[in-house]
């Protein structure tokens, strides 16, 4: 039977394990393409990056883009942790089936323009819509693999 003195480092070691925070899981990331909503015009690469059931990063490039004083394609990009976006519905935490509604301003002072953005992520593949309203306009669909 052990003595009280030959517990005491295992109690400690147990208490500094419960103490510490839990460790984050992996990152995961997707990539694929996206195209038009029809699906007759393939845009760029897509590169969604899902940490703790969290979007941290999704782009989507060479969208093709009406308006924005003759820009013809531009980049999607949506980081939730950027101080120069704003969350105006919707959340970049996933739903418990995997599903992802959000809708930013991809410069929070630039209050005519939002990207509205719905997918569904599994655990190897994703896919979704997105559209931009107000000075640029755009809209389309992607897919994405582990």
């Amino acid at each position: 039977m052990p003595t009280r003195t030959a517990l005491l480092p295992l109690a400690l070691a147990l208490a500094i394990a419960l103490a510490a925070p839990a460790v984050a899981g992996p990152t995961t990331t997707y990539k694929g393409k996206a195209t038009s909503k029809d699906k007759t015009f393939r845009y760029g690469k897509v590169t969604m990056r899902v940490k703790d059931r969290r979007v941290t990063n999704l782009k989507i490039e060479s969208v093709s883009t009406n308006g924005c004083a003759g820009v013809s394609a531009m980049n999607i990009v949506f980081t939730p942790s950027s101080k120069a976006q704003k969350i105006v519905g919707g959340s970049a935490r996933l739903t418990k089936s995997g599903r992802l509604v959000v809708s930013f301003r991809p410069d929070k002072t630039v209050e005519e323009q939002v990207v509205s953005i719905r997918a569904t992520v599994k655990k190897s593949s994703a896919s979704g819509q997105f559209e931009s309203v107000g000075i640029c306009t755009n809209a389309g669909r992607f897919t994405a693999r582990r």
